[in-house]
């Protein structure tokens, strides 16, 4: 598990759209891209959200399901 920080010029997108965080939802697939900061937190440049068609991809393949707290 990873801590991603999200900011305002962080770009989210789910096939060819963009969209907000508050549209991501517990249970996504998601790709982060970003680097980590001096606490260990991934500083999110862009986050890609997977279709659920690609749900039977495994966590060895890198992909994680986020959720929320």
């Amino acid at each position: 598990e990873k801590i991603v920080l999200v900011q305002e010029d962080t770009v989210i997108t789910f096939l060819r759209d963009t969209i907000k965080l508050s549209d991501l939802k517990d249970g996504n697939y998601i790709i982060v891209i970003g680097k980590p900061n001096d606490a260990g937190k991934l500083e999110a440049k862009f986050i890609r959200v997977m279709p659920s068609s690609s749900a039977g991809i495994s966590p060895k393949s890198g992909m994680r399901r986020m959720f929320f707290w």
